[in-house]
């Protein structure tokens, strides 16, 4: 943490992936900058498909789209396809190489 003026803070952290690092921008509205690093690609992009899901899905469809909660009516088929509309809704926000990644690794992704 560096504190860069008064009352804001800019963080450099180990970005994993990502958990961490979002919860941290979530719940202190001092930071105005951070820094996540990592040296493994798959998390990286992972953090970025979190970061765009934050900004551009409401909290119900975050959830599914990572598979934390799923209504129970419905088929394990049914659900995979909903994660996969919903990454389909955030492919133009996402970074190319992000997008290129996650196309590439579909299955991990259902």
């Amino acid at each position: 943490l560096k504190q860069i003026k008064k009352d804001k803070i800019r963080v450099f952290k180990f970005g994993s992936s990502g958990e961490n690092a979002l919860s941290m921008l979530a719940a202190d509205s001092r930071i105005v900058h951070m820094d996540a690093v990592n040296s493994l690609h798959s998390h990286i992009h992972l953090i970025n498909l979190r970061k765009y899901a934050a900004i551009h899905l409401p909290k119900n469809e975050q959830l599914q789209l990572f598979g934390l909660t799923s209504p129970v009516d419905i088929s394990s088929k049914h659900a995979e396809e909903k994660r996969y509309s919903l990454y389909q809704k955030l492919q133009t926000h996402l970074p190319k190489e992000t997008n290129e990644f996650f196309d590439k690794h579909i299955r991990e992704l259902r």
